[in-house]
């Protein structure tokens, strides 16, 4: 290349000496393709400024215009579309009638794309519909421009007009059966634009419009799935918006993790509004592992920052402040990064400029015979100076952005640590009244079992009276048989045998009112024994003093948590919920009760129960999903007058588990499993109000209950499961 340029300079230089204007033109042409290929547009500018000159002396009106289209293309190539539109305007203005259609079209192309990108809409739909107005022109180029004019709207934020042209090619493609891409592509862009202007309920008309053309593409359908997921989050239809974000993360290619974590974060945060921190770092946790996949530090820096939200709501202040320090790190490296680059498109302008400057001086002077001599020294020299310059000011930036950045992590690390600590002693709080509870209710049940014990002892006390109390009166009884042998003291036995009886009957009535009390003490303790154990299990446990673990092949699990019980616990007394728990969970009692169904146990919020246990019954699965429907119901009706409105989850897997009784001492009938497992799985992948089923139940109870089918959805442990909704 360099051999070339010399050839062309030294065609230049002869030309020049024997003043031929051809020969010049021509060797400057072929200068600023070099210049141009190689990606020096400084010496490039400087030979298409003489190659103006020239032509403008020459009276060459056609060439004149096309060398300050080629100046244009140089600037907008450096996205300097100002300087680009003057040149531009200058070509265009200096065309005539004759001058070819395909100049004219060019120009006006280059201008309504220049003044589009400079966010100057107005002026760039001047140009398009200019070209629209050229002759011969059919639909298809009619629709380009009009797109072009909405798409200049809405890069600039203009979304009302955006929206009548958006408008106004819908109504063209309507009677165009050729040109179905487009519509599709319309409808979508429609859906946007009402989305941008808050109205939420015609964008998703609009996006459903749209997904029957892209049924076949999965990649587009995902887009669309998105757009709908978005639609109905912002129009507070949670539940909607998650379906069709699952639709669209289930169809996204896996080999696509930049656009699966930009659906993860999106699920991340809508759970996070509706306060399910659970679901909330699942998708998160996908979220990071994906954006970490794709390299993208934007990316990165949105779904760490959304996991310093979740972990600081869940108190994981290590783990909060961790992620918000990756989160500030990022979104530092990235503004560092956008100043650098407006660093070297400012320094890339001063230098086109300053060569535009000088080349005019030059021409202005009559000194062009000297510009090439001069040229490589020139081109050193402010090199030299602009990196010194550069190297100069890149410095300072990055010292004070360094410091800067040392100060920002300082304050939000003093932040930090002032919320972490304000939040250690509200949780410190909490734990010490929820202790001191605990310990009443110790102190209770220890003062119960003391009454017990005391009790027990006067029993036997008593015992031990009546039976001294008994041989007492066999010893009077014996000394009354004397007396009556000897004969002299009939009348004293007599009175004696009087007294006998009438003692006799007072400690008859004792022992029976004795008796009765222990046996109502013993229907209290089978009454109690009964609350923690099956009438079965609790009859094999009197008789033999142990139970044996029973397998059972098919039962039904039901799992039900409350959404939002942290938060909700953290804003009231321990009193208050202990209230609320008791008297949600007395009412899903009787509910288990009354479809015969095995409560197990509670846990915190968590309530689990058995259809098919102790005895086996066919219709597990029904009685499950009638408790859950119950259990809805309950809460539902309860909200009406309740100070906290409780929305549980509840979710209901069926298979084999095995139950027992564990331990020996406070000893708690339990069940085991895999379905157990996998049924909680199923209950924290549903959501609040519904039942979500999984697919082994479902297939029991397809034909008593419709259901909808929400398609494969991971699960913790468990991989991708078949879920669907009962509907009721």
């Amino acid at each position: 290349m360099e051999k070339a340029r010399e050839k062309y300079e030294a065609a230049y230089s002869l030309a020049n000496r024997i003043g031929d204007e051809r020969g010049l033109l021509l060797s400057l042409q072929k200068l600023v393709e070099l210049e141009l290929s190689a990606k020096r547009s400084s010496n490039a500018l400087r030979y298409l400024l003489e190659e103006r000159d020239l032509l403008l002396k020459s009276q060459q009106r056609a060439l004149w215009a096309e060398v300050n289209r080629q100046i244009g293309d140089l600037y907008q190539d450096e996205t300097l579309f100002r300087e680009a539109i003057s040149y531009y305007k200058q070509a265009l203005a200096s065309l005539d009638e004759e001058t070819s259609q395909l100049m004219r079209e060019t120009l006006l192309d280059r201008l309504g794309y220049a003044y589009a990108e400079e966010r100057q809409a107005d002026s760039a739909r001047f140009y398009y519909t200019a070209l629209i107005d050229l002759p011969n022109k059919g639909l298809r180029f009619q629709l380009k421009q009009l797109r072009r004019i909405m798409l200049a709207y809405q890069q600039a934020g203009q979304y009302v007009p955006s929206l009548s042209y958006a408008l106004q090619i819908k109504d063209l493609l309507e009677n165009e059966s050729e040109l179905e891409n487009e519509k599709a592509s319309i409808y979508n862009n429609l859906g946007y634009t009402y989305n941008q202007l808050r109205k939420y309920e015609s964008a998703a008309y609009w996006f459903h419009k749209a997904e029957p053309y892209f049924a076949d593409d999965h990649e587009k359908l995902a887009i669309i799935y998105t757009n709908l997921g978005i639609a109905y989050f912002n129009d507070r239809d949670l539940p909607m918006g998650i379906q069709y974000l699952l639709k669209a993360l289930a169809l996204t290619d896996k080999e696509n993790p930049h656009k699966r974590a930009q659906i993860s974060n999106v699920l991340a945060n809508i759970y996070l509004d509706t306060q399910d921190y659970f679901n909330a770092q699942n998708y998160n946790r996908d979220a990071i592992a994906l954006a970490e996949k794709s390299q993208a530090p934007a990316l990165k820096s949105e779904v760490y920052e959304t996991a310093a939200e979740i972990h600081s709501l869940l108190y994981e202040y290590e783990e909060a402040n961790q992620a918000y320090r990756t989160h500030l790190s990022l979104r530092d490296s990235l503004l560092f990064a956008m100043r650098l680059e407006q660093e070297r498109l400012f320094q890339d302008k001063l230098k086109l400029e300053q060569t535009e400057k000088e080349i005019k001086l030059l021409l202005i002077r009559g000194e062009m015979q000297d510009l090439t001599i001069n040229q490589q020294k020139l081109e050193i020299d402010n090199l030299s100076l602009a990196a010194e310059k550069t190297e100069n000011e890149l410095e300072i930036l990055r010292q004070s952005e360094q410091i800067r950045e040392a100060r920002f992590e300082n304050q939000q690390l003093e932040t930090q640590r002032a919320r972490q600590a304000l939040q250690l002693v509200q949780g410190r709080l909490v734990l010490q009244e929820r202790e001191r509870q605990l310990s009443d209710l110790a102190e209770a049940e220890a003062l119960t079992k003391l009454e017990l014990a005391q009790k027990e002892a006067r029993l036997r006390e008593e015992e031990q009276a009546n039976a001294l109390l008994a041989k007492d009166n066999e010893i009077q009884l014996e000394k009354a048989e004397a007396a009556e042998r000897i004969g002299l003291l009939l009348s004293i036995l007599f009175l004696l045998v009087l007294g006998g009886l009438l003692y006799a009957r007072s400690t008859n009535r004792k022992l029976r009112e004795q008796k009765l009390a222990i046996e109502q003490e013993q229907e209290k303790s089978e009454r109690l024994l009964l609350n923690i154990l099956p009438v079965s299990v609790a009859q094999e446990l009197k008789e033999k003093g142990k139970t044996t673990p029973r397998y059972y092949e098919s039962v039904s699990i039901i799992f039900s948590d409350f959404v939002g019980f942290t938060t909700i616990s953290a804003r009231s007394t321990p009193e208050q919920i202990l209230s609320e728990m008791n008297d949600c969970f007395m009412g899903f009692d009787a509910i288990m009760e009354e479809v015969g169904m095995e409560k197990i146990q509670t846990i915190g919020d968590g309530y689990l129960a058995v259809g098919g246990i102790p005895e086996e019954v066919p219709d597990h699965a029904r009685r499950c999903v009638e408790a859950g429907r119950k259990m809805i119901a309950f809460l539902e009706e309860r909200r009406q007058h309740s100070e906290i409105d409780w929305r549980a989850r509840i979710g209901i897997h069926s298979g084999p588990i095995t139950a027992g009784v564990v331990g020996t001492k406070k000893f708690a009938y339990n069940i085991f499993g895999d379905t157990v497992n996998t049924a909680s799985r199923i209950e924290t992948a549903g959501e609040q109000g519904r039942v979500n089923i999984s697919a082994a139940t479902y297939e029991l109870i397809k034909d008593q209950y419709e259901c909808e089918y929400r398609g494969k959805i991971s699960a913790k442990g468990k991989g991708e499961l078949d879920m669907y909704f009962v509907q009721f």
